[in-house]
């Protein structure tokens, strides 16, 4: 979606349907209105809601099979001997964090530190699993 890599000259009045017509039928989004979006973005340069939201989807699929890699080998990482307890949900949130997330080497934890102790939790937190073998001792 970006106009540096249309030609100079966009003399034919259908430029760009097809394309579009297969990312809204991909994508489930209604395609005469994203054509006609598109039209306007054309003519006059301004983005509307249709194709803000059509970019935005062009924008997350991936461009070469490296980024697909990238993603099988952190999945990999994650999802090993030593964790097999994780949900896809966990593992999905893992995944994000290593990929998109900030290096470890510049990432400041003290805001969630203060945080997590604001809300009086440690790492010997175990008051839940206390207060369960205590119900399972009284009904022994």
């Amino acid at each position: 979606m970006k106009v540096l890599t249309w030609p100079s000259s966009v003399e034919n009045i259908r430029f760009g349907e097809d394309e579009i017509k297969i990312f809204t039928k991909r994508f489930i989004l209604n395609t005469d209105n994203t054509i006609q979006d598109f039209r306007k973005y054309i003519n006059n340069k301004i983005i509307v809601e249709e194709l803000k939201e059509l970019n935005i989807l062009i924008n997350t699929l991936l461009v070469s099979t490296a980024e697909c890699q990238r993603g099988f080998r952190k999945m990999n990482l994650i999802c090993s001997d030593i964790r097999p307890r994780l949900s896809v949900t966990n593992i999905s949130s893992i995944m994000f964090i290593n990929i998109i997330g900030p290096p470890v080497a510049i990432w400041n934890p003290t805001n969630y530190v203060r945080s997590w102790l604001i809300k009086h939790r440690s790492t010997n937190d175990n008051t839940k699993l206390n207060q369960e073998k205590a119900s399972l001792w009284k009904i022994l």
